[in-house]
């Protein structure tokens, strides 16, 4: 096995509270080489027609109903497709500094990371995506998988090969993991009564992430690291609760691995074998 060379990082309008920079960072201080190239729209350098084209592409990956699987790419009709696309023309071709769509629209993972690696691949050198490098776009776009009959939140669809990119998704991080039980179980009487549920926010401060969450930016860092260990060495998750490279299904899980979390002394051993080869 090649050693792990070089980690480049994009960005694809993540959580406002993310800073690359500081994942970027915490994975030189681990001994990981890492890049910070940017932009994923803007690496690619479209024109108007072409950017119109991706535009489609990318609109035709939302999942509108989360029991029925996309198995073909083809954009769908109406005023809603048309909203899509001219969104997400607007987003490539300029740069714009708002999320090309709501961060609960949900999109096909795997449709959306094979048009990533499409278009990544013809903007970077022959071979680079099938080497010992690992691509990684942060992503504001929630991605869904279709398992058991119905599609489900992710936070990470890791590369490699044909299917490089990873993907990381902040809007995954939020609606993904599960929060609390009491939470629902609060919301659900709430609702009932005809109250506002945004107090909960309060109510539960500190044991879910949210959007405006400074815990993103750590959550993010671990989640990295699982993409990364994932596609240089195929390691699978960790099952020592407190280590970032832990399964969490729940907020809570979240916090405890992949917030305050540290690398089990397993997970240091794999961590060296992937850096030395």
């Amino acid at each position: 096995m090649s050693p792990l060379n070089r980690v480049y990082i994009y960005t694809d309008l993540p959580s406002p509270s993310l800073s690359v920079e500081d994942v970027r960072d915490y994975l030189v201080s681990l001994g990981i080489a890492t890049e910070v190239r940017g932009g994923f729209f803007g690496l690619l350098g479209l024109d108007s027609t072409s950017a119109e084209a991706l535009a489609s592409t990318l609109a035709s990956t939302v999942v509108d109903d989360i029991e029925r699987s996309l198995d073909e790419l083809v954009v769908g009709g109406g005023a809603a497709a048309e909203e899509r696309v001219a969104r997400e023309v607007s987003y490539i071709s300029s740069g714009a500094d708002s999320y090309p769509s709501s961060p609960r629209v949900l999109y096909d993972g795997n449709w959306l990371q094979r048009i990533f690696h499409t278009r990544l691949a013809a903007a970077t050198e022959p071979g680079e995506l099938y080497g010992p490098d690992v691509h990684l776009i942060f992503t504001g776009r929630l991605f869904v998988t279709y398992e058991g009959r119905r599609y489900h939140a992710r936070v990470v669809l890791a590369g490699g090969g044909a299917a490089a990119p990873g993907m990381i998704s902040t809007s995954g991080l939020v609606e993904g993991p599960a929060r609390p039980r009491e939470y629902y179980m609060a919301k659900a009487a709430l609702l009932r009564s005809g109250r506002d549920a945004s107090e909960l926010d309060e109510i539960f401060k500190g044991r879910y992430l949210n959007y405006d969450d400074p815990l993103v930016t750590p959550a993010m860092k671990s989640y990295a690291l699982q993409a990364i260990f994932s596609q240089a060495i195929g390691a699978e998750f960790c099952t020592v609760p407190t280590c970032p490279l832990f399964n969490s299904h729940w907020q809570e899980e979240v916090i405890r691995a992949q917030v305050e979390g540290r690398l089990c002394g397993g997970c240091e051993l794999k961590l060296r074998k992937m850096l030395e080869g």
